[in-house]
């Protein structure tokens, strides 16, 4: 294909890759914040560490598990 006949944006109009992720943050996900102990963040931090999860990973595997036990 012609590169000269390919639309191009304006010099002007950059992409805004920072101002794209915080929308796309804000649209797909929700922030929870919880004030917990110094000693449940290290067993937390600890835990997270050993099986190589993140926390957003482990309170899923946490709610998973719990909804598990109620049935």
């Amino acid at each position: 294909m012609d590169k000269k006949y390919i639309e191009r944006p304006a010099k002007n109009d950059k992409f805004n890759r920072s101002a794209y992720n915080a929308k796309y943050a804000k649209e797909h996900y929700k922030r929870y914040i919880a004030d917990i102990s110094p000693e449940l963040m290290e067993d937390l931090t600890e835990f997270c560490s050993r099986k190589n999860i993140s926390r957003a990973e482990f309170l899923k595997l946490a709610l998973t598990t719990l909804k598990g036990l109620e049935k």
